[in-house]
C-alpha cells in the first residue's frame, strides 16, 4: 500500500513551521481504498504570503482541529504504508515531526515523485507538479490546496508505476529500505530504545566509555546508518567492533543539538571524532590604520591568537555582513577589501554609496569617524538574550542563553513561563563552556534565522 500526501505549511521548515491542510490518500496502485483531508490549526499566524499562495488565513483554520486532534488518525493511515509525496523530503519532515512532538514513533520508506518521473520520464522540460500534470494529462483542478494536489499526485504516480520499465520504484524503495546489521557486542534493546527525535547520541565500548559523538535530527535513523553499506575500512571495521553501548539526550531542535554535540566532543575527546575535534578559527573581520591614517576593513582567516571585531563561520558569510555595511555606512570598497581591482578607485557597480574618499575627495578623518560608528555599533551585535525553539515536547521551548554575544548554556521551560530577566533562566538552563566554536553556531543560526523567536535582555 501507498500513502499519497500533501500538506500545506506555515512555512518552508519543519522546526519553526507548522502543518496548515493535509490530505492522505490511500493506493494500492489501481485505486485509492482510503482518503482523510483536514484543514488544520497551527496554533501560529500563517503569514501573509502564504496565505496569497495557498489561500488558507487564519480566519480559514481558527476552527479546525489541532494536529493533536487528527494525529492518531493520520499515524494508523500511514503506519503500514509507502510514504508517497511530491518532493517528498518536505512533507516528510513535517508529517513525522508533528507526529513525534504527539508522541507517535513514526518511520517509513519513500517515495519522491519528483525524483522517479526524471528516471522513468526523462527530458521533461521541468517536473513540477503542475508542469508533469500537463505532460502527462492530468488534471489539476486546484494549486496548492492539499486535496486537489494529492489527488494529483495519485494520478501521476499511477502513470509513474505503468511505465516503469526498469524497476525503478522497486530499485528506489531498496535503496531507503535501511537495512543493517547491529555490531556484535550491541544490545538490539538499546537500538530498538533509540528515538525518532532531534538529539545528541554516544556511541560507547565496553567499558562504557564514549568512543563517538554525533548529532542528528533523527536519532535512530542516523545511528542505523552507522551501521549500513559494506564496510571495508579498516578504521570502520574497528569502529564498529567497540561499539556496545548507546546513550542519547533529545534537544527538540538541531541548534540546541549543534551545540551540545559541540560541547561533548571537547568534553569527551571520542576517539573516532577526529573531524571535530581540530581547533576551529573560521574567519574574522578585522581592522588596521594604513600609512596614509584610513582605518581599513578586511576579511582573513583567523589565526592562533587573533582578535577579530566579529567571526563567522564561512568567508562567504563574512564577505556578505561587510558588503551590507559599507553601503550602510557609505564606506569605500576599497579600502574594505571588498573591491579587489587594481584600478586606484573604487567600482561605483559594486557599491553606489562611497563617498569619494578613495579619489581623494574627502578627509581622512570625515572617513574615519564612520568606520569608528560602525565598529562602536558592532556591540550591539553582541546583546543578551533567550533564544526560544522547538522543545522535546509540545508544551515546552528550548532555551539558548546568550550574554552579551556569548553562549552561556540552554534548557527547557515551558510555553507559560514568564522570561524578562536572566536571573529567571537560572533554574532552567544547564551551565555550558563558551567556545569559538559555539558562538559561530549561534551567530550562523541567526543569520539563517532573523526572524528566530526570542527575549532580549536590557
Amino acid at each position: 500500500m501507498y500513502a499519497v500526501v500533501d500538506i500545506e505549511t506555515t512555512g518552508g521548515f519543519a522546526q519553526n513551521h507548522c502543518i496548515t491542510e493535509i490530505a492522505i490518500a490511500v493506493f494500492d496502485g489501481n485505486e485509492v481504498v482510503d482518503w482523510f483531508e483536514s484543514l488544520v490549526n497551527p496554533g501560529i499566524s500563517i503569514p501573509l504570503h502564504i496565505t496569497a499562495l495557498t489561500g488558507i488565513s487564519n480566519e480559514m483554520v481558527e476552527e479546525a482541529p489541532a494536529f493533536a486532534e487528527i494525529a492518531e488518525k493520520v499515524y494508523e493511515m500511514l503506519k503500514p504504508c509507502v510514504f508517497v509525496a511530491h518532493n517528498v523530503n518536505f512533507d516528510y519532515s513535517f508529517v513525522r515531526s508533528q507526529l513525534a512532538d504527539e508522541g507517535y514513533s513514526w518511520d517509513a520508506k519513500k517515495l519522491c515523485t519528483v525524483r522517479l518521473s526524471r528516471k522513468i520520464f526523462p527530458g521533461f522540460q521541468s517536473y513540477s507538479l503542475s508542469s508533469l500534470c500537463n505532460e502527462l494529462g492530468v488534471v489539476q483542478t486546484v494549486k496548492h490546496r492539499a486535496g486537489a494536489d494529492t489527488m494529483a499526485t495519485v494520478e501521476v504516480f499511477k502513470q509513474l508505476l505503468q511505465n516503469d520499465k526498469d524497476g525503478v520504484i522497486q530499485k528506489s524503495l531498496k535503496g531507503n529500505a535501511g537495512e543493517f546489521r547491529l555490531p556484535a557486542h550491541l544490545n538490539r534493546e538499546e537500538f530498538d530504545a533509540l528515538p525518532m527525535t532531534t538529539g545528541v547520541y554516544y556511541l560507547m565500548n565496553e567499558k562504557s566509555e564514549v568512543i563517538y559523538v554525533g548529532k542528528a535530527n533523527n536519532i535512530k535513523k542516523r545511528v542505523g546508518q552507522h551501521f549500513s553499506g559494506k564496510i571495508t575500512q579498516e578504521t570502520r571495521q574497528g569502529f564498529l567492533k567497540e561499539i556496545a553501548h548507546i546513550s542519547y539526550e533529545e534537544c527538540g531542535n538541531e541548534l540546541v543539538a549543534l551545540l551540545l554535540e559541540e560541547q561533548e566532543i571537547k568534553k569527551h575527546w571520542p576517539k573516532y571524532n577526529r573531524a571535530q575535534k581540530k581547533i576551529k578559527f573560521a574567519w574574522g573581520l578585522f581592522d588596521y590604520t594604513d600609512r596614509k591614517g584610513h582605518i581599513r576593513l578586511g576579511i582573513d582567516y583567523i589565526r592562533r591568537g587573533g582578535k577579530p571585531l566579529m567571526r563567522f563561520a564561512t568567508q562567504a558569510e563574512a564577505r556578505h555582513f561587510l558588503l551590507t555595511k559599507t553601503d550602510e555606512y557609505r564606506l569605500c570598497p576599497k579600502l574594505c577589501a571588498i573591491d579587489t581591482s587594481e584600478n586606484e578607485s573604487c567600482n561605483p557597480i559594486i557599491t553606489k554609496h562611497c563617498t569619494g574618499n578613495c579619489r581623494k575627495t574627502q578627509s581622512v578623518e570625515e572617513y574615519n569617524s564612520r568606520v569608528q560608528a560602525f565598529i562602536d555599533q558592532l556591540d550591539e551585535y553582541k546583546p543578551s538574550f533567550a533564544l526560544l525553539g522547538k522543545g522535546r515536547r509540545t508544551n515546552e521551548y528550548a532555551v539558548v542563553y546568550v550574554s552579551k554575544g556569548t553562549f552561556r548554556g540552554y534548557g527547557f521551560i515551558t510555553k507559560d513561563a514568564a522570561l524578562t530577566t536572566p536571573d529567571e533562566l537560572e533554574d532552567f538552563i544547564k551551565p555550558c563552556k563558551a567556545t569559538i566554536d559555539s558562538e559561530l553556531i549561534v551567530n550562523s543560526y541567526l543569520r539563517r534565522n532573523p526572524t528566530a523567536k526570542m527575549v532580549v535582555f536590557n
